[in-house]
């Protein structure tokens, strides 16, 4: 039996696709990465079909790659060795909204907004990035480890995962976190965590199907203090950037060069001279406690110079005010329409960004580019992630050969100084694991092949034997 007879025969014929526009819209992203068309492309709607799928492409040694919205840039959902693509987004409901213990949990076809509106109804929120597309599946945001939500006061998505269930590549299910030994989704510990067997492996262990992840009643009051940085690559800034944090006031501080849209408008318009904008946001239970803290951190810059410069606090309108405490603010997602964008990021050291962003710039420079930056701290050690975006035309070949050149720079300044790149294809990964210790990397490959023996699970990515 064929391969396409083989899927037809466990989820229907209805649900599985071998027509080339179909096949194409799998095979790219934005971003620089090279276009690979799956051979057939599936939809699930439940996880017995996941199941029956992964069964029959590791009895024929397909590879498979799970995929949701495809929102998810870098060339994550790219299908590097063709194959499967499988499409969970039939998968879409949500399957508990526990107020009492502060839980949620979903399948991977729920995306973002119905998250967000779906808790606000209830006066909650979840951790959802500030400008993520409204398409992007809320499973994917939090196992792909990324920045969510106030990173400063909740730390990385990978910090969000309460539990999950997945399947493995021989098909069959597990459920891991407090789900896995009971019938709520609450935590991942005092358990071993198993959890870490799938989040940050991009599909490489398994296919994740449910998640489930803490949810937060809205706060009463938000404000926010605007600062302007006019010595970005100064080593100050990165120190600075720490004291605010270790006020232990602020719920999110976030930096943005002039070009980032969640710099406002009118902060834009008054401040030409300013390179960077700060954005220390902060919540609480009444007004006369978040004025006390917005008071703190003005108090602690006034006091403070970044390389030899006051830092001057700026005036920020009721619109770009209410525009910024209104985040995430999610957009209809239509890969198009970007012609071609990439964002290398990594998760580094806070003293760090200055002399990173500044090695990035002239880098980017050198090429003909400007970047613009992006970073937010996170709990915890003093670390946050360090984004570069970059436009281009992918239409252009010598566009895309010269952006391919100035992305791999860029990531080789992260790793140089001591970053992780987040969502790293594997070129990328490759530099990435020459800075690791023999071990890390030996067992990495060792849980891949023990996972995944026969190497279906999206290959050629995190621990398979050869990448690309």
């Amino acid at each position: 039996m064929s391969l396409v007879e083989a899927l037809q025969k466990v989820i229907g014929s209805n649900h599985v696709s071998t027509d080339a526009l179909t096949r194409a819209r799998y095979s790219y992203d934005a971003s620089e990465c090279s276009s690979v068309k799956p051979s057939v492309v599936v939809y699930p709607s439940s996880v017995r079909d996941v199941s029956r799928i992964v069964r029959v492409a590791n009895k024929q040694r397909v590879p498979l790659t799970p995929v949701v919205a495809c929102t998810n840039g870098w060339g994550q959902h790219i299908p590097l060795r063709r194959g499967i693509v499988m499409d969970l987004s039939r998968m879409n409901k949500i399957l508990e909204i526990n107020e009492e213990m502060r839980y949620m949990v979903v399948e991977p076809g729920v995306d973002v907004r119905t998250v967000q509106r779906r808790l606000a109804r209830r006066g909650f929120y979840a951790s959802i990035p500030k400008a993520c597309p409204a398409q992007a599946s809320m499973l994917v945001n939090l196992i792909i480890q990324g920045t969510g939500a106030f990173p400063l006061k909740f730390g990385p998505q990978s910090d969000m995962v309460n539990g999950l269930e997945a399947v493995l590549a021989n098909g069959e299910v597990v459920r891991c976190g407090s789900c896995g030994c009971g019938p709520y989704w609450f935590a991942r510990s005092p358990l071993p965590d198993l959890v870490g067997l799938f989040s940050g492996w991009y599909g490489s262990t398994g296919v994740v199907t449910k998640i489930g992840f803490p949810i937060y009643k809205k706060p009463l009051h938000t404000d926010l203090v605007c600062m302007g940085i006019e010595k970005l690559f100064d080593a100050d800034f990165g120190g600075f950037v720490s004291s605010l944090a270790d006020l232990e006031v602020a719920d999110d501080i976030a930096c943005y060069t002039r070009g980032v849209k969640f710099v406002g408008d009118g902060v834009k318009s008054s401040s030409s001279d300013i390179p960077l904008y700060l954005y220390a946001m902060v919540s609480g239970s009444s007004r006369t406690l978040v004025k006390a803290k917005v008071k703190e951190l003005i108090a602690s810059s006034e006091k403070t110079s970044v390389g030899g410069r006051p830092v001057r606090i700026m005036d920020v309108s009721k619109e770009d005010r209410r525009e910024y405490l209104d985040l995430p603010s999610l957009i209809d997602f239509n890969v198009e329409r970007f012609g071609g964008s990439t964002n290398p990021c990594s998760y580094i050291p806070i003293s760090k960004w200055s002399i990173a962003m500044s090695r990035v710039q002239k880098v980017c420079w050198s090429f003909g580019w400007t970047p613009e930056f992006r970073l937010e701290v996170f709990r915890g050690s003093r670390y946050g992630s360090l984004m570069t975006y970059l436009k281009f035309d992918k239409g252009d070949r010598d566009d895309l050969r010269t952006v391919r050149q100035l992305v791999h720079r860029i990531v080789e300044i992260y790793v140089n100084n001591g970053g992780l790149v987040w969502k790293a294809p594997p070129w990328a990964w490759n530099l990435q694991i020459r800075k690791s210790s023999h071990g890390f990397s030996k067992l990495l490959t060792k849980v891949k092949q023990t996972m995944d023996p026969n190497g279906i699970m999206n290959p050629g990515r995190l621990g398979s034997r050869s990448q690309t």
